[in-house]
């Protein structure tokens, strides 16, 4: 069973992308999720109370709208001073996958938000952070953006790809290119964690 003490992050209210996400599955206490990343940060699978035992501990890919909320009820304590089970006060909300697919060759972008990566990838998070500043300087929101579960190690830099909810529009399904304009490569320079420049999709 997986016990998970979740850190409040950026809601991606704004965005509702059918992607892909890729983890060891796993049943907790509040139903099935997939653990991500290097610091196996989970993600519930929302209506799905378990996993089958074929796929329970096995790397699966699960398609659907990633979102945050609160799954597991805030501990209380009672009138003699014992507490209930649940998460602590203050804490959550927790990564969701709405309507999720389990899928043997994922189709969707393999893409999520920025918050997330950065909890599962902690070595990542400064380069996030700056990233993340980067966007807001340009007078956008890094809730609007989702980035690619691959990240792209070059000499001197990471490269992260930012998917901007423009291109997950009905009217861009299936376009090529940079539909809207706005999914671009974000480069980090390894030696300082910094963001250095962005670069649009053609």
């Amino acid at each position: 069973m997986v016990d998970n003490l979740p850190k409040k992050h950026e809601s991606p209210a704004t965005l509702r992308a059918v992607v892909a996400l890729s983890g060891t599955a796993k049943d907790a206490k509040a139903g099935a999720v997939v653990l991500v990343g290097e610091a196996g940060m989970p993600v519930y699978l929302e209506g799905m109370a378990s996993w089958p035992d074929k796929d329970l501990n096995h790397e699966r890919s699960v398609e659907g709208v990633i979102s945050s909320k609160h799954m597991i009820p805030e501990a209380t304590r009672d009138e003699q001073g014992g507490w209930s089970q649940g998460v602590a006060p203050g804490s959550g909300p927790e990564w969701v996958i709405e309507n999720p697919r389990v899928v043997e060759r994922a189709l969707a972008p393999k893409a999520m938000p920025i918050d997330l990566m950065r909890a599962a990838w902690p070595e990542r998070a400064a380069c996030l952070d700056s990233i993340r500043k980067a966007v807001i300087a340009g007078g956008e929101k890094p809730a609007d953006f989702y980035v690619g579960a691959k990240v792209e190690s070059r000499s001197e830099h990471l490269v992260f790809a930012l998917w901007h909810r423009d291109a997950f529009l009905p009217e861009n399904k299936n376009v090529t290119g940079n539909p809207g304009g706005k999914c671009r490569n974000a480069l980090c320079l390894k030696k300082t964690s910094s963001f250095e420049r962005f670069l649009y999709w053609q």
